[in-house]
């Protein structure tokens, strides 16, 4: 983090001062890559679960529940000749 200084009145440059370099994402992934992967391999076997859950479970249960609970409200010998009265 780079420290900030006020400047007195009377001192004034002509030219700012020179930033630190400080290398971007794209500076460290290589690096940093084979450190991190066998981290998130363990935080997904630890969680798979839970996406596989709020994936392809909880749909499955709001889609149910509507077609319970609306199903409950459509006649089921209506057919065809209801809509046309």
């Amino acid at each position: 983090m780079a420290v900030l200084f006020r400047q007195s009145r009377t001192t004034r440059t002509s030219a700012p001062a020179a930033t630190p370099y400080r290398p971007g994402i794209a500076d460290l992934t290589p690096r940093l890559l084979p450190r991190l992967w066998p981290y998130w391999v363990t935080v997904y076997r630890r969680t798979w679960r839970g996406s596989v859950i709020t994936s392809f479970l909880m749909p499955f249960l709001y889609l149910t529940a509507m077609g319970i609970g609306l199903g409950s409200f459509v006649d089921d010998n209506a057919g065809p000749a209801a809509l046309v009265e």
